[in-house]
C-alpha cells in the first residue's frame, strides 16, 4: 500500500518499500514515529499509559492485562493520517465537516469547530538555483483558504541534533536559506499561522532534505618530501579537512624548474614518487592542490628539500666468487668511495625457503646456511644514510648433493581446540646419517609459506597452537641443519582450522563519520563466517597523546558483523584492539587511528622592535564546528 512506503519501517522482505526515501526524515534507532504528524518520541514512552501522540498511536496495540487492543492501524507518511485501517488521508481532511474515514474518524469526538482547521503547506527545493552556499525553498497549500496566513521557514544540518535556525516569518511562498556549508545536507520545514492570530502556530508535517552544491575545498595539509635517491622524492600529503564535496584528483608540483613541473594523482593516492633531474645541494621545492567537482584549492603550505649529494651512489664493480662449498659461499667486490656500507640480497627459488637480506661494511661477505646443490642469486649494492645505489648480482651453484625432501606430510585439527594442528612426517633418506633438525613453515596462502620457519624442532612431529579460526592454512616441512636449510616438501598439507572461543576477531577497521569527524565506527567480524556460539567481545581504545586507555566489553551475540561508535578528540591518536571476553582470549590485530587535527595558524610573520624584542604576527586558521566557542 502507498502508506506503508518511506514510513520508516520495511514491510516488504527486502525492505524495498523504503528504498530511495531521501525526502523523509525518519526517526532515530530509538525513538518511535507518531502515524498522524510523523513526530518522534522516545520508545520508553510508547504503551506507557501516557497518550504522546497527537493521534494516540503511541498507545495504540499495547497489550495490558492479557487483553489485546484493537488491530493497528497503518503508519502513514508525514502529513497525513491514518483511516480505515489501511487507508492514508491528508491531514486538512481532518475535522474540516466532511467525512471521508468510513468509522467516521477524521470528524470524531475530537473535533472542535472552531479550533480544528489545520494549515500545512507542501514543498519543494529549487534544484536548478541550488549553489554552495545557498538552497531556495518554496512552498504551497495543498488547500484553498481565504484566511490571511504567515510562514515560518527552518532549517538545520542533518543529524544535527537540536540545531534548528527559524527565519522570520513571511507571507511569501519561497525562501533563500543562505550561508550555508558548501557540500552538506540540510533538512528544511515550514510553520503556518494565521496572521490574525500569532498565537495560533500550525507545527510542521512535512520536512524536506536536500544538498548544498560542493565547493572550494581547504588546501591539503601535513606536506612531507623524503629523498629516496639520486633522481627520485616522495611527497606525501593528508586529505583537506574541509573537502567541501568529493575529492577527485590532487595535482603535485615541483619547482624549480619554472614554469614548476606538475604531476595529477587519483583521489585516494596520497603520496607519489616525483622523479627527476636533480641536482645535489640544490634546494627544490614541493606543494599540492586538491580538485572536486567543483574547484580547486589553494596550494598547501610548500615544503622545501636541499637535495643530499649522499644520494649519489655508484654500482658496484669486480662483483667475484672468492670460494663456495656445499652450504657457503664467500664474494668480494671493489669498494665504494663515501659509502656507509653494503646492502646483501640472497635469492633463491621455490621450493627452497626464502633467506633474509643483510648489511656489511667491508667489500667482501660471507652467505651461509645455504643448500648443497642448490642455485643462488646474490644482489649486493652500496648504500649511504637512508639511500641505496643501483644493485649488481650474481649466481652460483653450491657443492654437494641436494638436501632431500621431506615426504608424508600430514595434519590434523584437534577438535577440543579447533586452532590447534598436529603435524607428523617421515625421517627423510640420505648418503651420510644426520641428527636433521627440522622447520615448520605455515601461511594462508603459498606466497607466504616460503618465509623463515616459524618453529623448529629434531622431533618427526610437532603441534601448531594459537591459529586463526575457520582459516585454511598450507603447512610444509623442510631440513634446516645442520647442513643449511633444504626445500620445502614438495606436497604442502592444506587443512581448515575450527573454532575456538578464544581465536581472535578479523578484519578490524576504523573509518570516520560522514556526518561527524569526531566520531568514529569500529568495526569487525567474529572469528568464523557462522556462529552457532555466542560470543561477547571486548574493545581497548588507548589514547595516545595523553595516555588514557578504556576497555568496553559488549553482550554476548553470535552475529558476525559487529560494530561500536565511540568519540575522539581532534588531535587525538588511538590504537583500538578487539577480543573476546574469555581471560586467556588472543587479540586481534591492532590497528591505529588518527583524529582530524586542529589546523596550526598560518602567514607567521617576525618583526624585530628597536628595543630588541619581537612582533609576532599569525593568521588565524578556522576551528572545527565541534570547537566553535570553546576555550
Amino acid at each position: 500500500m502507498e502508506s506503508w512506503v518511506c514510513d520508516g519501517t520495511g514491510d516488504c522482505p527486502g525492505e524495498e518499500d523504503e528504498e530511495n526515501c531521501k525526502e523523509v526524515v525518519r526517526c532515530g534507532v530509538n525513538e518511535f514515529m507518531c502515524r498522524k504528524d510523523g513526530s518522534c518520541i522516545h520508545m520508553s514512552w510508547v504503551c506507557d499509559g501516557k497518550i504522546d501522540c497527537p493521534d494516540n498511536s503511541d498507545e495504540v496495540a499495547c497489550v495490558r492485562n492479557n487483553t489485546t487492543s484493537a488491530p493497528a492501524t497503518p503508519s502513514c507518511h508525514p502529513g497525513f493520517f491514518p483511516c480505515d485501517i489501511n487507508l492514508c488521508l491528508p491531514m486538512v481532511k481532518l475535522c474540516d465537516g466532511h467525512q471521508d474515514c468510513y468509522d467516521g474518524f477524521d470528524e470524531g469526538r475530537n473535533c472542535n469547530n472552531a479550533t480544528t482547521k489545520v494549515f500545512q503547506v507542501q514543498m519543494s527545493v529549487d534544484d536548478h538555483r541550488t549553489n554552495s552556499s545557498s538552497l531556495l525553498l518554496v512552498w504551497w497549500l495543498p488547500m484553498s483558504t481565504n484566511a490571511p496566513l504567515e510562514y515560518l521557514p527552518s532549517i538545520c544540518e542533518l543529524n544535527s541534533v537540536g540545531k534548528w535556525i527559524n527565519s522570520t516569518w513571511t507571507s511569501d511562498f519561497e525562501h533563500w536559506f543562505t550561508g550555508l556549508k558548501a557540500y552538506v545536507r540540510y533538512n528544511m520545514t515550514v510553520f503556518v499561522r494565521e496572521k490574525d492570530n500569532a498565537n495560533k502556530v500550525f507545527p510542521p508535517a512535512q520536512y524536506i532534505a536536500a544538498t548544498t552544491s560542493e565547493g572550494v575545498p581547504s588546501p591539503p595539509w601535513n606536506l612531507t618530501v623524503v629523498q629516496l635517491t639520486s633522481s627520485q622524492v616522495q611527497v606525501s600529503w593528508m586529505a583537506p579537512a574541509q573537502p567541501n564535496g568529493i575529492i577527485q584528483e590532487y595535482t603535485v608540483f615541483l619547482s624549480p624548474p619554472i614554469p614548476p613541473l606538475s604531476r595529477k594523482t587519483t583521489s585516494d593516492q596520497q603520496s607519489v614518487v616525483i622523479e627527476s633531474t636533480y641536482k645535489p645541494g640544490h634546494i627544490y621545492s614541493y606543494w599540492v592542490r586538491a580538485r572536486n567537482g567543483a574547484a580547486e584549492s589553494n596550494d598547501s603550505r610548500p615544503q622545501t628539500l636541499l637535495f643530499d649529494e649522499s644520494s649519489v651512489i655508484g654500482s658496484i664493480q669486480g662483483l667475484v666468487i672468492t670460494s663456495k662449498n656445499d652450504h657457503s659461499v664467500v664474494l668480494s667486490w671493489k669498494p665504494l668511495n663515501k659509502v656507509e656500507g653494503y646492502r646483501v640480497y640472497p635469492r633463491a627459488n621455490p621450493p627452497l625457503p626464502r633467506l633474509d637480506s643483510f648489511i656489511v661494511t667491508e667489500n667482501n661477505v660471507t652467505v651461509s646456511n645455504l643448500s648443497p646443490g642448490m642455485t643462488y642469486v646474490v644482489e649486493i649494492c652500496g648504500f649511504s644514510k637512508s639511500f641505496t645505489g643501483p644493485k649488481s648480482s650474481i649466481s652460483f651453484t653450491t657443492d654437494g648433493l641436494p638436501l632431500p625432501e621431506i615426504s608424508g606430510l600430514n595434519a590434523t585439527v584437534l577438535k577440543q581446540h579447533g586452532t590447534t594442528v598436529t603435524l607428523q612426517w617421515d625421517a627423510p633418506m640420505y648418503s651420510i646419517k644426520q641428527n636433521w633438525e627440522y622447520g615448520i613453515y605455515y601461511a594462508l596462502n603459498v606466497q607466504e609459506l616460503f618465509d623463515k620457519p616459524k618453529l623448529r624442532t629434531q622431533n618427526v612431529n610437532a603441534t601448531v597452537s594459537g591459529l586463526e579460526a575457520c582459516e585454511s592454512y598450507v603447512f610444509a616441512v623442510g631440513l634446516v641443519g645442520p647442513l643449511g636449510s633444504g626445500p620445502l616438501s614438495s606436497h604442502p598439507y592444506s587443512i581448515l582450522t575450527e573454532f575456538n572461543p578464544d581465536a581472535p576477531p578479523k578484519n578490524l577497521h576504523a573509518t570516520t563519520d560522514p556526518t561527524n569527524e569526531t566520531r568514529v565506527l569500529v568495526t569487525w567480524q567474529s572469528s568464523c563466517p557462522e556462529m552457532d556460539t555466542a560470543v561477547n567481545y571486548s574493545i581497548t581504545i588507548e589514547e595516545l597523546t595523553h595516555g588514557q586507555s578504556s576497555t568496553v566489553t559488549l553482550l554476548p551475540t553470535t552475529n558476525t558483523t559487529l560494530n561500536y561508535w565511540f568519540n575522539t578528540r581532534h588531535g587525538g591518536r588511538y590504537r583500538l584492539s578487539v577480543r573476546t571476553g574469555r581471560v586467556h582470549s588472543n587479540s586481534s590485530r591492532v590497528v591505529e587511528y588518527t583524529a582530524p587535527i586542529i589546523l596550526p595558524p598560518g602567514q607567521v610573520q617576525v618583526l624585530p622592535e628597536k628595543n630588541g624584542s619581537y612582533f609576532v604576527y599569525w593568521k588565524e586558521t578556522k576551528l572545527p564546528d565541534a570547537l566553535q566557542g570553546k576555550k
